[in-house]
């Protein structure tokens, strides 16, 4: 019982071991305890834990300490049978095995004991004493099996809240651990993190044409590659949220781990068979972030690769100062032009003073989302040509309807466009600076900018751009019929856009 008492507090199986352990072999008055667990597959008992005056070499609890049955058969012979055995090293039928062990040692006599859990043979008790002292015989080896009894109990019992807490935290059906395990992580994680959510596309279609099952291989593909794909980044952390949503959790960690986690995730599962694809959503947060708002960030970045059709990786950084950022009256609202110029003046002091330190495109955001918000436009997005390049690439976007999402970063590869193939826009990106404006009901229009428009589903875009260290930078604000006319926001769009560019490389008109 005083090994039964001694445990009462413990909860893990080391807790449990380690105490009963220790109670145990002070009760026997034995030198050394040590409790092995048998491993069937292997034929060989594996040391968890030794307690007393350890011998030479010996550890309190040793990495890899296992005895083959082929070398010790009375352990064979005390699982198979579950009966005691105890000799000393004088003994002239001690197993030669043992003798060395006992030498090595520096013991004199040993005695086990099977632990029975549940009817099956779980493992071994094996207590030594030294030198003179008494060697074991038939009576300590019955003193032995009742302590063993102890131990089977409280063994028992560790492992059926071990496998309550499994069953607590882990799904079920990938093996990893689930929504409750990962909010206690959020909760538990270090100010600097990042998240990363990801949805299965297109789950519905692959359960109506193979059923559940084939629906649920398909989710566990994706945990069987998300796993792999964080320990790639230190401190990823993957859960199953529910259904058909996973995520990555990065103590520490950047956007760009977010976004390396997601990108490898997406290769892994192109390798595959049957090419699964998964929307990415990133979010990084900072210590002045809640998790409510990293977690609303991070579906948000979740909704946008979605919508724009996934299989893909999208992005947004949580910006405290930004979401505190003054409000503008939309135009609609103003009640004279000095309003509209005051509000144009306070983002011109926003970019000197707050902002002034940021990157251009941290700067842009902030033009785009200020003027989308005061001439109630659709949308926004920015994007970027390199120098020599070709190609159009957006750096962010943004919605204004619903205020589903605010503002997205695209992953690499999404959102590319040959500059070549809209004229207009190509002309101002290679003047280096200015702005153009195309309308749905101008049938002066390039077909090129309509046929965008009619995508995008917008009545007009309007554009500026910016060049910084030779590349350019051009911002669009899309309209729909809630937006006042273009022509009334095209100037300030066209000074903003030039104001947010770095000193340093400003292009005059």
């Amino acid at each position: 019982m005083r090994v039964a008492a001694a445990t009462a507090g413990a909860s893990t199986l080391d807790d449990v071991l380690e105490l009963a352990a220790e109670q145990a072999r002070s009760v026997l008055e034995a030198a050394s305890l040590s409790v092995s667990r048998f491993e069937r597959e292997e034929c060989q008992i594996r040391t968890l834990i030794n307690v007393g005056a350890l011998g030479p070499g010996e550890e309190r609890y040793p990495q890899d300490e296992s005895y083959p049955f082929a070398d010790f058969p009375l352990v064979e012979k005390l699982i198979r049978e579950r009966r005691p055995y105890f000799h000393s090293i004088d003994d002239p039928d001690c197993n030669p095995a043992t003798a060395n062990v006992l030498r090595q040692l520096e013991k004199s006599s040993e005695l086990g004991v099977p632990i029975v859990v549940d009817g099956e043979v779980w493992g071994e008790v094996w207590a030594t004493r030294v030198a003179g002292e008494a060697d074991f015989d038939a009576a300590d080896a019955e003193f032995l099996e009742l302590i063993a009894e102890q131990f089977a109990i409280v063994i028992g019992h560790a492992e059926h809240l071990s496998r309550v807490s499994i069953l607590a935290y882990e799904d079920p059906l990938t093996g990893l651990p689930n929504r409750r395990a990962f909010e206690e992580r959020l909760e538990q994680a270090q100010p600097q993190r990042t998240l990363m959510l990801c949805d299965l596309d297109g789950l519905k279609k692959i359960n109506d044409s193979g059923g559940h099952e084939s629906g649920d291989r398909a989710l566990c593909a994706v945990a069987e590659a998300l796993v792999p794909a964080c320990i790639e980044v230190p401190g990823a952390f993957a859960a199953r949220l529910s259904g058909d949503e996973f995520c990555a959790l990065i103590e520490g960690g950047r956007l760009a781990d977010g976004v390396t986690v997601a990108a490898r995730l997406l290769e892994l599962l192109n390798s595959t068979p049957e090419r699964f694809t998964v929307s990415c959503g990133v979010a990084e947060a900072t210590e002045v972030t809640d998790k409510a708002k990293l977690l609303e960030a991070a579906d948000t970045a979740l909704y946008a690769a979605k919508r724009e059709g996934g299989a893909r990786v999208c992005s947004v950084a949580v910006d405290e100062r930004r979401s505190k950022r003054r409000a503008y009256n939309h135009i609609s609202e103003l009640s004279a032009p000095e309003q509209f110029l005051a509000a144009i003046d306070r983002l011109a002091a926003d970019l000197d003073g707050p902002l002034a330190g940021s990157s251009v495109l941290d700067r842009l955001e902030v033009v785009a989302m200020t003027l989308t918000e005061v001439g109630e436009f659709a949308a926004w997005a920015v994007s970027k040509v390199e120098r020599g390049s070709d190609l159009l690439v957006d750096l962010s976007v943004g919605e204004n309807r619903g205020r589903r999402f605010e503002r997205v970063r695209p992953g690499p590869g999404r959102g590319e466009y040959l500059l070549s193939d809209f004229p207009i826009t190509a002309e101002v990106v290679e003047a280096g600076s200015g702005c153009f404006l195309a309308e749905r009901s101008d049938p002066t229009a390039h077909e090129s900018e309509l046929r965008l428009l009619d995508e995008y589903e917008m009545l007009s875009v309007v554009g500026a751009v910016g060049i910084d260290q030779g590349d350019a930078y051009l911002v669009e604000l899309y309209g729909d019929e809630h937006t006042v006319s273009p022509q009334k926001i095209r100037a300030a769009l066209r000074l903003t856009v030039r104001a947010a560019m770095p000193p340093r490389t400003a292009v005059p008109d």
